[in-house]
């Protein structure tokens, strides 16, 4: 019992350390470099019975700044069986700069997602490109903040994601559960550490997608697109990274209000840990703080262990700030009621998806 508390107490102090240090990235001001040329931009979408989503996706990139005839839009319709082709097509006719794509077979040598994103690459001309999902929503200075913050030296850009607003609390538990993950990430970044980032809103050279060889090293994992553009791009010598947080460049997705939908979700993010250790060991550490730190409240609770109390109040109270913190910088206040009740969930619901993501327990749109 002894060696098994001072194994907990060691990783919830790692846990803690990291904890100040996204405190730490989440404080400081952030002020994106602003280029001061408009290049020509392509805004690359993969969409997959997105049907009922796109159109409004499509009526804000029809209202952006950005100068339009310095701007495509290229939609990838990846494989639908409802009506997402004819969406596009209708917005063609509307949109001279919106391009469509459709595929009608899957690629046996890269995954779904990827493919559809690499066959949009392969169209343009633009040297820089914006990506988002068919179901986001984005303002009208999306395109000009996130386009204008890509400097020449710069490889890629992480923007702002956030999650609209359901009616359910499972929706709001999604939101805050979200936000609490996207604390860490850009609380990273802001401290120099390029960890994940959304797909759902980033920009890059197009000149760095092709230097690391696009896809190609991941092309059979199921997922991980962003997570790897936002690692590896930054590893070459010649690109920087950045972050987007001003609220021009915020984009907002949609929750999934099923249970099973959230945990699947949860489920395949948690399978991007695999082979972590290889790629990037400081995040795989942070993850695995994370998860022990979450066991010691669960395992000490059942076993009655006398530090468990002191555990889970230290560990409350960082959390606590940290959440809170990334929800008054990014206008999520309200969800801040529920963190007792996330936090509560947190030691069941970490070590579950965490577990069932390393054993590949998800399905995915391949």
């Amino acid at each position: 019992m002894i060696i098994l508390s001072i194994f907990f107490s060691f990783f919830l102090g790692i846990y803690l350390f990291f904890t100040l240090l996204i405190m730490r990235g989440l404080v400081r001001k952030n002020e994106p470099a602003c280029r001061q040329d408009k290049p020509r931009v392509a805004v690359i979408i993969a969409a997959r019975n997105e049907a009922d989503n796109l159109p409004a996706l499509l009526d804000d990139l029809a209202r952006q700044t950005y100068p339009q005839d310095k701007l495509e839009i290229w939609v990838a319709d990846d494989r639908s069986t409802d009506e997402t082709w004819q969406v596009i097509t209708q917005y063609m006719k509307k949109m001279p700069n919106l391009q469509g794509i459709r595929i009608r077979q899957p690629n046996p040598a890269m995954t779904g997602k990827k493919n559809a994103l690499t066959q949009c690459i392969r169209k343009i001309r633009a040297p820089l490109i914006l990506q988002t999902d068919a179901d986001c929503r984005v303002g009208p200075e999306w395109v000009e903040s996130m386009a204008l913050s890509l400097t020449p030296e710069t490889g890629i850009v992480v923007g702002y994601s956030g999650r609209m607003m359901g009616g359910g609390v499972l929706a709001k538990y999604e939101a805050l559960d979200y936000l609490a993950l996207n604390a860490a990430n850009y609380g990273m970044l802001l401290n120099g550490k390029s960890w994940s980032g959304s797909g759902t809103n980033l920009a890059y050279q197009r000149t760095a997608f092709t230097d690391i060889r696009g896809y190609e090293p991941v092309a059979q994992r199921i997922g991980d697109d962003d997570m790897y553009l936002v690692q590896n791009i930054p590893r070459l010598a010649q690109y920087s990274v950045r972050v987007n947080l001003s609220p021009k460049a915020w984009v907002k997705s949609r929750t999934d209000t099923s249970l099973t939908g959230f945990l699947n979700q949860r489920i395949r993010w948690a399978s991007n840990a695999r082979g972590l250790e290889k790629i990037d060991r400081l995040f795989w550490f942070f993850l695995l703080s994370a998860f022990v730190s979450n066991l010691a409240l669960l395992v000490g609770g059942l076993l009655f262990m006398p530090m468990v109390a002191t555990w889970a109040l230290v560990k409350f109270i960082a959390e606590f700030l940290v959440t809170t913190l990334a929800a008054v910088r990014f206008k999520e206040s309200r969800l801040i009621p529920l963190i007792p009740v996330w936090f509560i969930l947190q030691p069941v619901y970490v070590p579950y998806v965490t577990a069932m993501g390393l054993l590949g327990r998800f399905k995915w749109k391949v």
